[in-house]
């Protein structure tokens, strides 16, 4: 690692209590939305940038590690993705901020690599607990049943199939366990994920703060976006964006539309705005699922398919679209796709299979106040519904209404009120006296007894 020059400096105005600590994925410097990064990266840089206060970013580096500073953020890029020394390597630019005790740690199952890397996050966190660390987990992803995926991670409809779906099952709820038991907090993006975790981890640390929206996108006219993609000015363009994958349903929007022509006596195009998943792409089963893709999509007549966006072009292919649709298989994570499309203020419809999402407070309320039904939004993951819903959504106006929804969304969920969210959860660890121990035996006894209680409980249920 080369230090920077002031680096002293740096350790001074960071190195203080109120600073808090990340550790993530982040973008590239001076970008937002990398390509060919995690929607988390993005996330956490919002995040970051949003806190009223110091901020110091421990990320992952692509060719060599690097420091430097954004606004109130320091970033060190200091740990390579799905290496054995990602922690350590963590860990060993933790000691350089000993008065910092407040580490957010985003997490999802790809971000730090396969399967192995991710796991070592368990001793990791027991190892900064044992260090008197206060420690707040986002789980991006939560995922209890295997099964209902088994198409984005390959698992065959065979006996090995069954026995593999099995015991990747018995260790969510063990990984899930130990997390809930070494974290003070865990937040999660949607209601139906704390649901999900409450069954192994207490409620009382489990937290939901939504999905950040983005207010400060740079829009472009329809106009002026479709001419630059060479897109028809009159025809209905209606997108799907992100990785190509099984279980956003990439497949699915293609099945559904791919012969479809017009809608409501006016030409459609369906665009396809993203490319392949950098986590999947050297696996056999997703190469021929991608594949798979591509030639049906070769055999239509108003269907195309973009490959992976840049940043300096989100904004013209969001801002080129009437509508975008998410006919998502499996609801596992809060989308950061919808939270891009409440940012465009773009209409929007989604499947059933997520429709959970339209329960939260602030949503529901919104669709109040738009004079839109739940069922609006709504469509079942078959291509007669899927096409009943599209023509309705558009032939009877409520695409204006869908507008409305999403400006009054972006109010609610500006980064800075995800900001100030996050910095409650770290003064109520704080303050809370619940799990302090006098030292370090009595941690080890705490997590001991706890473990064997909530082992006893997985059993009964298995």
């Amino acid at each position: 690692m080369h230090f920077p020059k002031n680096w002293s400096q740096l350790l001074e105005k960071y190195n203080r209590e109120e600073t808090l600590i990340l550790i993530s994925p982040y973008p590239r410097k001076k970008e937002l939305y990398s390509i060919e990064t995690s929607g988390l990266a993005s996330y956490t840089k919002n995040l970051a940038l949003n806190i009223n206060g110091k901020v110091v970013v421990l990320a992952e580096y692509e060719d060599v590690p690097e420091i430097y500073q954004e606004r109130n953020v320091l970033v060190i890029k200091c740990y390579k993705k799905n290496t054995l020394a990602l922690w350590n390597d963590v860990v060993s630019f933790l000691k350089y901020f000993t008065n910092c005790k407040d580490i957010i740690i985003q997490h999802d199952f790809s971000v730090y690599g396969g399967v192995m890397v991710s796991s070592l996050i368990v001793p990791f966190l027991l190892g900064v607990k044992l260090k008197r660390y206060r420690i707040i987990l986002t789980l991006h992803h939560v995922v209890t049943d295997v099964f209902r995926l088994k198409g984005h991670i390959g698992l065959r409809d065979d006996v090995s199939g069954l026995i593999k779906g099995f015991i990747f099952n018995l260790l969510l709820k063990f990984f899930y366990l130990f997390i809930g038991l070494l974290s003070d907090k865990v937040i999660v993006l949607e209601e139906i994920l704390k649901k999900r975790l409450t069954k192994v981890i207490d409620i009382k640390k489990v937290e939901v703060i939504p999905h950040g929206i983005d207010e400060n996108v740079v829009k472009v006219s329809k106009k002026r976006a479709r001419k630059k993609l060479k897109m028809k000015s009159e025809e209905i363009v209606i997108m799907f964006f992100g990785f190509i994958n099984w279980f956003k349903g990439a497949d699915l929007f293609v099945d559904f539309f791919h012969k479809t022509v017009k809608i409501g006596g006016k030409n459609v195009h369906f665009v396809l705005a993203g490319g392949k998943s950098p986590t999947l792409r050297h696996q056999k089963y997703y190469q021929k699922y991608y594949s798979n893709i591509e030639k049906k999509i070769r055999s239509s007549k108003n269907m195309n398919i973009t490959g992976l966006i840049k940043e300096n072009e989100l904004s013209t292919y969001f801002c080129a679209s009437d509508l975008v649709i998410l006919p998502y298989r499996y609801f596992m994570t809060s989308s950061g796709v919808l939270s891009l499309v409440f940012s465009y203020n773009k209409p929007f419809l989604i499947s059933s299979n997520i429709s959970y999402m339209l329960e939260y407070r602030d949503l529901a309320l919104a669709l109040k106040k738009s004079n839109l039904r739940f069922e609006d939004l709504i469509f079942k993951n078959t291509k007669k519904n899927a096409l009943t819903s599209l023509r309705s959504f558009i032939q009877k106006d409520k695409m204006k209404k869908a507008v409305l929804m999403t400006k009054l969304i972006s109010k609610k969920r500006s980064y800075d009120l995800i900001g100030s969210m996050y910095k409650s959860s770290v003064a109520q660890i704080k303050n809370c006296e619940i799990l302090k121990f006098e030292n370090n035996f009595q941690f080890i006894k705490y997590i001991l007894n706890s473990v064997i209680s909530v082992l006893t409980i997985i059993y009964l249920i298995v």
